[in-house]
């Protein structure tokens, strides 16, 4: 009927979509907050504030990933931070390089995040430890994409990387793109890449190079 069913006020701006899981709606804000509320009724369960230094909180610019168990943001700052979806309390925090504008991708115990340093990284979702870094020479500001073994991600500079989940091996490459790359069917890989809508086969682009 598109009846207002409830409302919230975060007390900061919000410039990205909320994440919804496990009957939670979280959001992260302008003011350093991540906001976590009841998805039915907007019942606040928790909110968590991120400091950027001590006059400072940070911004969230991009959306927040969960795994289920942990709720991952990056704040502008290039600050990684994990919370735990039942409570808000930290359980850990990293850094990208330079400014921090991408919904991490989460998936096979890592969080992918990139950063305007020009480098895709992988941290373990349970602690933050830093498993592979690699630098492809271009910010990264759209939300990288986990596609089976690859992670997909596009930089300002007009380039489209795949690189392996596992270690962060570069194994495909386009000059199209800008923001996040694509979505995928099956094994059916679709990518909006500067106006353009492509498909690829899965197998064919694990063997491109």
């Amino acid at each position: 009927t598109g009846r207002v069913r409830w409302a919230y006020r975060t007390g900061g701006r919000i410039n990205a979509s909320p994440s919804v899981f496990g009957g939670r709606v979280c959001a992260g804000t302008y003011a350093g907050s991540i906001v976590c509320l009841d998805k039915d009724t907007g019942r606040e369960l928790w909110t968590t504030y991120s400091r950027r230094d001590a006059f400072r909180y940070d911004s969230f610019y991009a959306s927040a990933s969960s795994d289920g168990d942990r709720l991952y943001s990056v704040a502008r700052s290039g600050r990684v931070i994990a919370l735990d979806v039942t409570n808000g309390d930290v359980a850990w925090t990293g850094r990208v390089g330079g400014l921090g504008y991408t919904t991490p991708a989460v998936g096979e115990g890592r969080v992918f995040v990139g950063g305007f340093d020009g480098r895709i990284r992988a941290l373990r979702s349970t602690n933050g430890a830093e498993l592979w870094s690699t630098w492809v020479g271009g910010r990264i500001l759209g939300a990288p994409v986990l596609i089976g073994e690859n992670v997909f991600f596009s930089t300002l500079e007009k380039r489209t990387y795949a690189v392996r989940a596992s270690d962060g091996k570069v194994v495909w490459r386009l000059p199209l793109g800008r923001y996040s790359p694509g979505i995928a069917t099956e094994r059916t890989y679709f990518f909006s890449l500067n106006g353009r809508l492509i498909a690829f086969r899965g197998r064919d682009v694990a063997r491109a190079s």
